[in-house]
């Protein structure tokens, strides 16, 4: 993968309630939480703590060890797309599986972690919104 593995890339995962699998993805970078929007087609991160922010986290059935992040909202899922930008999928097709990258620091309620794509370098936030080109940053 091509990420980088700093404060662009990495994210503080909150549970939200751990007997439906429901959690929130924030940037360390800016705070603010990734979401898919209204429209059902496009993706960003500056979602707060609403509805529209909290991601169901499924196994993938195409890459054991993997996950797939489906939108609590909408049912739609996080995917990558050509050029490393992010968009929205309905499940199990390519670019929608990811790979939860270690060291994962474990806090309290909640646990700092890297989302790498399956081929596409790791979750990652910039001055242009979120995608899949996760820097070299410290």
């Amino acid at each position: 993968f091509k990420g980088g593995k700093g404060k662009f890339a990495r994210w503080v995962v909150h549970a939200v309630d751990l007997d439906k699998k429901w959690f929130r993805f924030q940037s360390e970078h800016t705070g603010r939480f990734l979401k898919i929007n209204r429209d059902k087609k496009t993706v960003d991160v500056d979602g707060g703590k609403g509805p529209w922010t909290i991601f169901v986290i499924k196994d993938s059935t195409t890459r054991p060890g993997w996950i797939n992040l489906m939108s609590h909202k909408t049912g739609k899922y996080i995917k990558s797309i050509e050029g490393g930008d992010m968009g929205v999928g309905d499940g199990e097709e390519g670019g929608c599986n990811f790979e939860v990258k270690l060291p994962a620091i474990e806090l309290k309620d909640q646990s700092l972690i890297l989302l790498s794509s399956t081929h596409r370098g790791n979750l990652a936030v910039d001055g242009k919104g979120a995608n899949f080109k996760g820097g070299k940053g410290k």
